[in-house]
């Protein structure tokens, strides 16, 4: 595989793996923040089946799996490529510095949007005086990020909870994941070993709970389909297949020319795309089989795009979306905060459902979230800044 990628290179000398970016990666992400924006859009369009956008939902945006796998493993790729030198050597503080700096990051952001859902939940009930009591447990459940524990919780306060609840479970392994690792990948070619070797099973593990566990009808029972979907387990499995993909952009010293580099970027983007658009229906088994094709399907593209090397990924890297990228966290929160107030008070009753006007009501949702989502931002960074400056969160980690 190296050396098919690497037959039209320049040897180049890259910077120490610490300091290095891979800069198309901020623009990846905010086109899957997007790509998960168009799937929760279906609420919207799907009602209006005679509308252009209704047929262009099903067709493309009625499933995620892709891009949200997608971004477990930019996770993992952003984590090695940052951490693996500082948790060369791990102490007890150097892990609790990670894990306390990491929590206020998400839950600082987090917090804010639960709130703002679970009132507008509140306000939705008409002010029940219930409402409290009825919801007390999956409210207390939110507070605490459970719901990957809960999930009859998970659409209480804000429903884009479990994903930051997975986040979180996963930071917590991270310290002793990449001091492992670093004693294991210590090379490019173990680094590569390792990622063909966790794909060739899990592709295993997926293919096993497809065949075994399926229905006389060839479906899967949707508990399994919601563990793969919402278990930490399967997250994690992601999230380390990103760590190690990282690893072995980390210790490759070579970058492919960038006519080489545009054409397999142009190609791995079609790839992406035709697996998007076919969605659950590309074989004939079920979901779950599927799923453990997606996992190539995402290595492949981000195997090729941290190359960081053709005239896409310099597209990727550019100043828009490095700033969209910056906010995209809190724009996956507040958009689904605006979900409830778009669909939960069926503000499409008050507009003629016509093609344009679905559309107005789209690309406002759209850019009110982005708006939100830097406020957000901009206040999470002065909080964030102002109590890890103090104490024990002075060091660097």
């Amino acid at each position: 595989m190296d050396n098919v990628l690497t037959s039209c290179v320049n040897i180049e000398d890259r910077q120490k793996t610490n300091k290095s970016k891979i800069r198309c990666l901020d623009g990846i992400r905010v086109i899957l923040a997007l790509m998960i924006f168009l799937h929760h859009s279906g609420a919207l369009v799907y009602p209006y089946q005679e509308c252009i956008w209704s047929a262009f939902w099903s067709k493309g945006f009625s499933d995620a799996t892709l891009p949200l796998m997608a971004f477990f493993f930019i996770s993992g790729i952003v984590i090695s490529i940052n951490y693996k030198e500082k948790f060369a050597k791990l102490s007890f503080r150097s892990y609790f510095e990670f894990i306390a700096k990491r929590f206020l990051k998400i839950y600082l952001a987090y917090i804010l949007s639960f709130i703002f859902c679970t009132l507008i939940s509140y306000y939705q009930s008409k002010c029940d005086p219930l409402f409290w009591e009825n919801n007390g447990n999956a409210i207390l459940c939110g507070i605490f990020m459970l719901q990957t524990i809960y999930y009859p919780f998970w659409w209480i306060g804000n429903p884009a909870g479990w994903f930051i609840a997975t986040l979180f479970v996963l930071y917590c392994f991270t310290p002793l994941i990449i001091f492992f690792t670093n004693k294991i990948f210590i090379s490019k070619k173990r680094a590569l070993i390792g990622l063909i070797t966790v794909l060739l099973l899990s592709f295993g593990l997926y293919l096993f709970c497809a065949l075994y566990f399926r229905t006389p009808d060839g479906t899967i029972s949707d508990d399994l389909v919601m563990f793969f979907s919402r278990s930490p387990a399967t997250r994690l499995l992601q999230f380390y297949i990103g760590i190690l993909l990282g690893y072995y952009i980390s210790y490759n010293k070579r970058t492919i020319c960038k006519t080489t580099a545009t054409i397999l970027e142009v190609s791995a983007l079609i790839v992406f795309g035709v697996f998007q658009f076919l969605n659950i229906n590309v074989f004939k088994i079920n979901a779950i089989f599927n799923e453990s094709i997606d996992y190539f399907v995402v290595t492949l593209f981000l195997f090729i795009f941290c190359f960081d090397s053709g005239y896409v990924s310099a597209f990727f890297g550019l100043k828009p979306f490095r700033f969209l990228s910056s906010c995209s966290f809190e724009f996956y929160l507040f958009h689904f905060a605006l979900t409830k107030i778009v669909f939960f008070d069926e503000l499409m009753k008050h507009f003629e459902a016509t093609n344009i006007s679905i559309l107005f009501v789209w690309l406002t949702w759209l850019v009110a979230s982005f708006a939100l989502a830097f406020l957000v931002h901009y206040v999470n960074e002065i909080l964030y800044k102002k109590i890890v400056s103090k104490g024990i969160f002075a060091s660097s980690i």
